[in-house]
């Protein structure tokens, strides 16, 4: 039905390295599992159940796990929720989605507790972690994933079993539960992270890929920006590298990559790494567009980058020396009427030249894509007519 994930099981005796529970099945608690009160409060019972209730489930189908608000008159009720025994994996990790309903601090607590010896007696588990109202999600009545590594007491191999607890005095919130698994942690991207190919839209972005995983998922956001705010950009299932597009010309940005491992999980992000993209104008690919005529402008090359260094041809500017060395400003001109147009620099240093493509310069082109050009190492005006 939902939610379901394929992993690989290994057999040791009747216990699975790994476990995946969804409470899809006809029964509640699942087979194996249990659960039972210990505090003081009264009425008693355990208050755990199943629901269909889509203002519950995860993704408002099939089932989840919940516990329901409970009036306790008097004292502490504790309810648990425990797993079946499970075989802690290599790199053991407990990920499950959660949730509360009600808004504001209610007053009660949410813990993970393991036990390697009893299933239901108490003073067997040990708490790995506790959440409040506060800090078990970020936003009320919506699902978050919760990622827990299984700490290094419980080494692989070890028979385990995870206890979900709340605890509450009076009416505290709804704690509803679903896709909970036990698997072996996804190992992260390594670095260097590294960037390339910067353009006024898009950038290469790498880094180093851990052994057996081919998948990642890429977010990029402005650098000022937090990571899953509305300005990030998600790219999923993406490879080694990967082009990110839809980005803003002349903009600081840093990016972050997980692993999608085979099991269908992911690592934990790795980064971020800053990155810019091009100015228009730094390529010739992303050109400062000329429109209407006249047009002038006043500017610097040291306010661009050199990406491209292709000589001109020789013809062009009657020169062996590359003008193209060094810092480049790239316009893009489209005549829409035939007649004279006049190209003019005015040098403020020594060594400019201006050149008119009919084509990006790139190497092996063409000398007649070089529609004209002036290149010496003087100051004086560069003009170039055309028609």
């Amino acid at each position: 039905m939902k939610k379901l994930l394929l992993l690989l099981f290994m057999f040791a005796g009747l216990n699975l390295f790994g476990q995946s529970e969804n409470f899809e099945g006809a029964t509640f608690p699942p087979t194996g599992w249990t659960q039972f009160e210990s505090g003081t409060g009264l009425p008693a019972g355990p208050s755990w159940s199943e629901t269909s209730v889509g203002a519950f489930t995860y993704l408002g189908v099939g089932k989840s796990a919940t516990i329901t608000r409970e009036n306790v008159a008097t004292g502490q009720a504790i309810d648990w929720l425990v797993t079946n025994q499970i075989t802690v994996p290599a790199n053991g990790q407990i990920r499950f989605y959660a949730k509360t309903v009600q808004t504001g601090v209610q007053g009660g607590t949410f813990e993970i507790r393991i036990s390697n010896a009893s299933q239901t007696n108490p003073a067997d588990f040990t708490n790995i972690i506790t959440y409040t109202e506060s800090t078990l999600t970020a936003v009320v009545n919506v699902y978050e994933e919760k990622v827990i590594d299984i700490p290094a007491t419980y080494p692989p191999g070890s028979q385990i079993y995870i206890a979900f607890v709340m605890s509450n005095d009076n009416g505290e919130n709804r704690w509803c539960l679903d896709n909970v698994n036990v698997v072996e942690k996804c190992n992260a991207p390594t670095g260097p992270l590294l960037t390339s190919l910067e353009s006024t839209t898009s950038a290469q972005l790498s880094w180093g890929s851990p052994a057996g995983v081919t998948l990642f998922d890429v977010q990029v956001c402005p650098l000022a920006d937090t990571f899953g705010g509305p300005s990030t950009i998600t790219y999923t299932g993406v490879t080694n590298p990967f082009i990110a597009t839809g980005l803003a010309a002349n903009t600081l940005y840093k990016f972050q990559v997980r692993s999608v491992c085979v099991s269908g999980f992911p690592s934990d992000w790795f980064g971020p790494r800053n990155f810019q993209t091009a100015s228009f104008g730094d390529t010739c690919a992303g050109p400062i567009v000329v429109g209407a005529l006249p047009y002038q402008t006043i500017d610097n090359t040291a306010n661009y980058l050199d990406t491209n260094d292709v000589a001109q041809p020789l013809a062009c500017s009657s020169t062996a020396t590359n003008y193209m060395a060094g810092n480049d400003v790239f316009y893009a001109f489209t005549p829409t009427v035939t007649g004279n147009y006049i190209f003019n620099l005015a040098p403020t240093n020594a060594s400019s030249s201006l050149h008119v493509y009919s084509q990006c310069p790139v190497a092996g082109m063409p000398a007649t894509s070089c529609l004209g050009g002036v290149a010496n190492p003087g100051t004086t005006p560069r003009n170039i007519v055309l028609n």
